[in-house]
């Protein structure tokens, strides 16, 4: 039993001090948070979705696509059509069938449009509907892209701790694949094939758990960090940030406004000041795990953390009932068994003396928990910024749905369960109040304080002239937000 112990704890220890080191150079070599640059509306070089890529930690967001595709119509390569005032009846089509110099993340966006539009008016919703399902994996191809034109601009590179994984993974996989085959090892005097079988699941023991801590490792690691350039380069772009985010009307702008704005409202939805024009724009590349939201008039991330666990959405009343089915059985088996343990093997006992305690405690703790659920119910008052539908059945409408709201408190949330009967018709942009079980975020009702409006803006008919912006819509107040811009009228006269 003594010597079970021991080989539990020195593994232990091994694995604690393996951890560490890597968690340690994983601290070390993160992208560090940009200080922004004085307020500026110069616009660097640099493509919107490299821009991206910089001002979110080397992180590249959905926003990224989005940006690519509004740029490859400022470029007239594309074109944005909004034929009324609901901003979500977005229509594109290509402009140029052959563009050249395409960068290879702007040939995937302008390629995912030419495939089903062409040179018709198609409904931007047709073509996110079309590509939703394999939105994540195409996402990811575009970061690789993307990455890559940043390392070729000297922005940012590769962690470069393979090597550090290896070197510290190697001794710490040796040894525990020796204390695993010590039972093993054969006595002095064995036959020779003997020692060779217990080298060989030795070798094989090495293997596996150096692949397993090096899969571990690559999780904490990967990535980009920046350069010295990209640093710079990223607390200028900060800094446009900054400028655009001194106009509160700009935020508002719907994509069709790229006709008079040119790339400052590319370039505002790649920096996460645009969230109208992004939302209108969303190419449905997957979840989205971060947000920039103007929720109580401030600009800021609001991370989203989505439940991996299969039940994390399960109601209140049936935690209760299955913390108390686990408290009733564990306290069973202690009464019928505890005499008999001690006859069971030193191992058995040991992990059976682990469960007994462990389980009991995360039962009591989840029992604890579900009952403050089920009594005392919360209420929280936000801006949704997301809503999709939940496990999604292709037989039939979605019978639950995800809620991302934004409290204005918290900068990491995870999302809300709602049926989809209480929904009622709720889009990102409304202020709405949620009444749910704190823990399992359960939403149990929902009321919309107050509805986004619907962006109006006076588009350019495909082939027509410029839009009349003495009407009194959106159109009006980019007017006059562009004659207080020095400099912006000079861009827009020379397109």
């Amino acid at each position: 039993m003594s010597s079970l112990v021991s080989i539990l704890a020195l593994a232990g220890v091994l694995l604690v001090g393996w951890h560490a080191v890597v968690l340690g150079a994983a601290l070390v070599t993160r992208p560090r948070a940009l200080d922004p640059g004085p307020p500026t509306m110069e616009l660097g070089s640099e493509p919107p979705a490299v821009v991206n890529l910089l001002v979110t930690r080397c992180e590249l967001t959905a926003e990224a696509a989005d940006a690519t595709l509004l740029d490859l119509a400022a470029h007239r390569i594309l074109e944005i059509y909004q034929p009324g005032d609901d901003v979500s009846g977005l229509l594109v089509r290509v402009r140029v069938a052959e563009p050249a110099g395409l960068r290879p993340y702007e040939q995937r966006v302008f390629d995912r449009v030419r495939d089903i539009a062409g040179d018709r008016l198609t409904p931007l919703r047709e073509i996110t509907e079309r590509y939703a399902d394999g939105g994540p994996s195409w996402l990811r191809q575009l970061r690789r892209e993307v990455v890559t034109d940043a390392r070729r601009r000297g922005l940012t590179r590769d962690r470069g701790l393979v090597g550090v994984v290896m070197v510290v993974s190697l001794p710490v996989a040796m040894a525990l694949s020796g204390l695993a085959s010590l039972s093993l090892l054969p006595e002095s005097g064995a036959q020779p094939g003997q020692e060779f079988a217990w080298f060989a699941a030795w070798i094989l023991g090495t293997v596996f758990v150096l692949v397993a801590l090096f899969g571990i490792g690559h999780l904490y690691l990967r990535g980009e960090r920046y350069t010295r350039a990209g640093r710079d380069v990223g607390a200028r772009w900060l800094g446009v940030a900054r400028w655009l985010s001194g106009f509160e009307s700009l935020a508002e702008l719907p994509p069709a406004a790229v006709a008079v704005w040119n790339r400052y409202l590319v370039y505002g939805v790649a920096l996460g000041t645009n969230p109208v024009a992004s939302r209108a724009l969303d190419l449905r590349t997957g979840r989205r795990g971060r947000f920039t939201s103007r929720h109580l008039g401030r600009g800021r991330t609001v991370v989203v953390r989505y439940p991996l666990d299969p039940f994390a959405y399960t109601q209140a009343g049936a935690r209760l009932s299955w913390s108390t089915l686990v408290l009733l059985a564990w306290g069973w088996f202690w009464l019928r068994y505890v005499d008999r343990l001690t006859g069971w093997p030193g191992g058995v006992r040991l992990a059976v003396y682990a469960l007994g305690v462990l389980v009991p405690i995360r039962a009591v703790y989840r029992f604890v928990r579900a009952a403050i659920d089920e009594l005392v119910p919360v209420t929280v008052t936000g801006l949704v910024l997301a809503v999709h539908p939940y496990r999604p059945a292709t037989d039939r409408a979605p019978r639950w749905h995800q809620i991302v709201l934004d409290d204005g408190v918290h900068d990491r949330v995870r999302p809300w369960l709602m049926r989809t009967d209480l929904l009622a018709g709720v889009k990102a942009g409304d202020a709405v109040q949620v009444r749910g079980q704190r823990w399992t975020r359960y939403g149990l009702d929902l009321t919309v304080l107050a509805a986004q409006p619907p962006v109006t803006f006076q588009p350019r008919p495909p082939g027509g002239p410029a839009p009349d912006c003495s009407s009194p819509s959106k159109a009006s107040r980019v007017s006059s937000i562009r004659e207080r811009i020095p400099g912006l009228r000079k861009i827009v006269q020379r397109r």
